[in-house]
C-alpha cells in the first residue's frame, strides 16, 4: 500500500512539474499585451497555485478512475427532480465519467438532477467516430426525457467533441446550451506528447482543427467557454480562445487544467450561466 501511494504521488508530481515547466516557458514568450502575469500576482504565483491544484487533481483522477466504469456514474438517479433540462457531461481525453464526480454533485445541489455522462475510450476509436457516438447519445438523452433539449458540458477535448457533434443540424436542434471548460479550440503544443492517435487531433494545425464546424447561432444555443489563466495543458494560453465569434469567454480564478472539473468557483460560473440562460429563454418564450 505504501508503494502504491508513493507511485500515485510520484506520477502526479511528474505530470504537474513537467506541464508547469512548459507553462512557465510559454508564458514568458507571450506578448504582455496578450497575457500579463502581473495581473494575477505574477508568474510565480500562477505556477505555484496551479501546481498545487494539479497535484491534488491528478491524485483525484487516479484514485477515482475505476469508479467511472460503474453505471451509476453515467446515468441519473431514477427518481431525481426533472424540472430542469437534462444535462450531458463529456469528459476529456484519457478520463472517464468518474472525472465528473464533484461537478455532477454540484449540479444536483443547484437543481440539475437529470445528469448523464458520455464515455469514450481514448485509445482506438477515431475522433469523428467518437463525435458521431456523442451525437447519438444526445438524441438518446432527449428521447428519454420526452424530447427535451439537452444541456451539454465538456471538459478539454470533450468541448471539441460537442462542437463537432453539433455540426449536424438535426443534433444541434436538440441542444439547449453549451459550456466548455479548458477546451483547446486552437490545439495545444503539449498534444505532441500525448499517447495514442487521438491526441494528434489536438496538435495545432491538425486537419481536425482546420475543419471544425462553425459555432451554432448564439441566439439558438448559448455557448460559454471557461478558461483558466493557469491552464497547464493547453499551451500557449491563446489556444484556449475560440477561433470564431459566437461563444462567450469568461476567465475562472487560478486553477490548473484538470482541476477545473473539481473546482467549486468554476462549477459555480458554469451553473450560474445555465441558470441565466434558462431564465432568459423562459422570458423570451412568455
Amino acid at each position: 500500500m505504501t508503494v502504491l501511494i508513493f507511485l500515485i504521488f510520484a506520477a502526479a508530481f511528474l505530470v504537474s512539474a513537467l506541464t508547469y515547466a512548459y507553462y512557465w516557458y510559454e508564458v514568458l514568450n507571450l506578448d504582455r499585451e496578450t497575457f500579463d502575469p502581473k495581473a494575477y500576482g505574477g508568474l510565480r504565483r500562477l505556477a505555484l497555485v496551479g501546481f498545487a491544484y494539479s497535484m491534488a487533481s491528478q491524485v483525484a483522477v487516479i484514485v477515482t478512475y475505476f469508479f467511472g466504469f460503474m453505471r451509476g456514474f453515467s446515468e441519473p438517479a431514477p427518481h431525481g427532480d426533472k424540472t430542469k433540462p437534462p444535462v450531458l457531461l463529456v469528459h476529456g481525453i484519457y478520463h472517464n465519467p468518474a472525472a465528473w464526480m464533484l461537478f455532477r454533485w454540484r449540479l444536483g445541489r443547484r437543481g440539475y438532477q437529470t445528469v448523464y455522462c458520455f464515455s469514450y475510450f481514448s485509445f482506438g476509436p477515431g475522433f469523428n467516430e467518437i463525435a458521431d457516438a456523442l451525437g447519438r447519445k444526445i438524441h438518446e438523452v432527449s428521447e428519454k426525457n420526452q424530447g427535451a433539449k439537452v444541456i451539454l458540458i465538456g471538459h478539454s477535448m470533450g468541448g471539441l467533441l460537442i462542437r463537432v457533434a453539433l455540426g449536424k443540424p438535426e443534433t444541434a436542434a436538440l441542444a439547449r446550451a453549451v459550456v466548455t471548460l479548458g477546451t483547446p479550440y486552437r490545439g495545444s503544443k503539449l498534444a505532441v506528447l500525448g499517447l495514442g492517435a487521438l491526441s494528434a487531433n489536438l496538435v495545432p494545425g491538425s486537419p481536425l482543427l482546420g475543419s471544425l464546424p462553425v459555432f451554432p447561432d448564439p441566439e439558438q444555443i448559448p455557448w460559454l467557454c471557461l478558461t483558466s489563466p493557469a491552464d497547464n495543458m493547453v499551451l500557449p494560453l491563446t489556444a484556449l480562445a475560440p477561433d470564431a465569434e459566437g461563444p462567450i469567454r469568461r476567465e475562472t480564478p487560478v486553477v490548473c487544467h484538470v482541476g477545473m472539473i473539481y473546482h467549486k468557483p468554476t462549477a459555480d460560473m458554469a451553473i450560474s450561466f445555465l441558470d441565466e440562460t434558462l431564465r432568459s429563454q423562459a422570458n423570451a418564450a412568455s
